[in-house]
């Protein structure tokens, strides 16, 4: 068997020629598009309904730094030089991908070569062909591809998904070429927009992580969710026991009663200033307000979760109730989770809005397998957006929702996945790595706007384990 030849980093990200990050965030928190005043930002979804975020109108996604930019008054692309990723015919390539944008997914496919997915975020997987694999800001994934076809040049395509009225070539989308030694070509013969997925009745197409649990059925396209359907590979470590306790609950969610900041369990995070760790200061931030702000209530305060050193603690990532509506990768500093089911509601087709139950006859976003507390629920109609408060839920049924056909041993190591509006995802760690750790959506417009935690693990054995050097207990505010 010819060995894999593993060579090849891509490293995607959106790239905005004209307004920075910071500069985006104010167009956020002002609700404007700054090429596209009079934009709806409603239009701007996934095929589900996610709403992605529209303040980024003039993007292209780079590949390793090279990319085309779209030019809306020409309605081509420029002819900027593109990554190349070569092999011999016959050769099977690793290629790592990171998704290290700032706000959009995307779908990566090479044209008329399928992909073996082998690991997600460092994590082994059992090894699967798709025809495409989709990728949140944060999550890296590793494929294997052979260069088994006519010797020529094929585009690598990230491709936005972002869908519109009528679906069809629609940008920003980064573009690579695969090529082969043998080929006297350094692009492909066809146009980028020459494009038509290869999936049939007699020939379904694997889409891996998608955020829903289903394509149109005319697409004939099955989606492989992680925990459900992609698994760890063979002598990955399984996940611990089950806790004895009930999960921790984490909503990523925009809710409020006047205003919206992002947030987790109504809990909006603003960074101290000083490293909390080795400050003298730190009791006083990590208890600053988990008592007080309630289950109908919005804090500008962190949400510190506390697990004792080497305990096992199952959290549940959701995104429902007030607030929700735009998918959100949720990253974990510090530890890989187990990701034991993803919990996807079926809404295509039918669109959130921003505006609730009360200004049109769309539903709450709600999952079946969730409930909202009271207090939460009763404020529905007092909501910005006429939904129910969820910043405390537990399992609709007191045992939880159905593992049934999904092997949990085999549960897939990840530290980022998306959890799209409605939906949730179940994972597990053993707190056996003390410190504080950043717990955050991965979109920055989001996270700059508060959606974050702080998980402090094993702070009970932390001094023991790495004593404060004297000279690092007086550090102050570094703001």
């Amino acid at each position: 068997e010819e060995a894999v030849i593993d060579r090849h980093v891509l490293v995607i990200n959106d790239f905005d020629p004209l307004n920075t990050a910071r500069e985006t965030f104010q167009f956020m928190l002002m609700g404007q598009s700054p090429l596209m005043p009079n934009l709806n930002p409603e239009k701007v979804r996934t095929m589900s309904g996610d709403f992605l975020d529209p303040y980024q109108t003039n993007l292209t996604f780079l590949v390793n730094g090279k990319g085309r930019h779209w030019d809306q008054d020409k309605q081509e692309f420029n002819q900027a030089p593109l990554t190349v990723v070569e092999g011999k015919e016959g050769e099977t390539h690793r290629i790592r991908v990171i998704n290290a944008g700032m706000s959009f997914p995307f779908r990566l496919s090479i044209d008329d070569h399928p992909l073996v997915l082998v690991a997600s975020d460092g994590g082994e997987l059992q090894p699967t062909e798709v025809e495409s694999i989709i990728m949140w800001p944060g999550e890296r994934y590793d494929f294997e591809v052979t260069f088994d076809k006519p010797p020529g040049a094929y585009w690598l395509r990230a491709a936005s998904l972002v869908v519109g009225e009528v679906e069809d070539f629609v940008k920003p989308q980064g573009l690579a070429v695969l090529k082969y030694d043998d080929s006297s070509r350094s692009e492909p013969t066809s146009a980028p927009s020459d494009f038509k997925r290869p999936c049939s009745a007699d020939n379904r197409c694997k889409v891996a992580n998608c955020p829903f649990p289903r394509f149109p059925d005319s697409r004939y396209t099955d989606c492989l969710l992680f925990g459900n359907d992609l698994i760890a590979a063979e002598g990955v470590r399984p996940p611990p026991p089950p806790p004895a306790g009930e999960p921790i609950f984490l909503n990523f969610a925009f809710p409020g009663i006047t205003s919206s900041d992002g947030s987790v369990n109504g809990q909006s995070l603003s960074l101290p200033g000083y490293a909390p760790l080795v400050s003298s200061e730190r009791m006083g931030w990590l208890s600053t307000c988990n008592e007080t702000c309630g289950a109908g209530e919005t804090c500008d305060c962190p949400l510190i979760v506390n697990i004792k050193h080497n305990d096992v603690a199952d959290f549940v990532f959701m995104n429902v109730g007030s607030g929700a509506g735009w998918a959100h990768p949720v990253h974990m500093h510090g530890y890989q989770y187990h990701v034991l089911k993803s919990g996807f509601v079926d809404n295509l087709g039918q669109f959130f809005t921003n505006r609730g139950p009360q200004g049109d006859d769309s539903e709450p976003i709600m999952n079946p397998d969730i409930d909202c507390s009271e207090a939460g629920t009763k404020l529905k109609n007092e909501t910005w957006d006429h939904r129910p408060m969820c910043n405390q839920a537990k399992w609709s049924k007191p045992e939880g929702p159905a593992l049934e056909g999904i092997d949990t041993s085999r549960s897939p190591l990840k530290d980022s996945i998306n959890v799209p509006a409605g939906g949730y995802v179940w994972v597990r760690i053993k707190a056996d790595n003390p410190g504080l750790w950043f717990v955050h959506c991965h979109l920055s417009l989001h996270v700059e706007d508060g959606m974050a935690l702080v998980l402090a693990t094993g702070l009970d054995v932390l001094d023991e384990l790495n004593p404060i050097p004297p000279e690092f207990k007086d550090c102050k505010n570094l703001i």
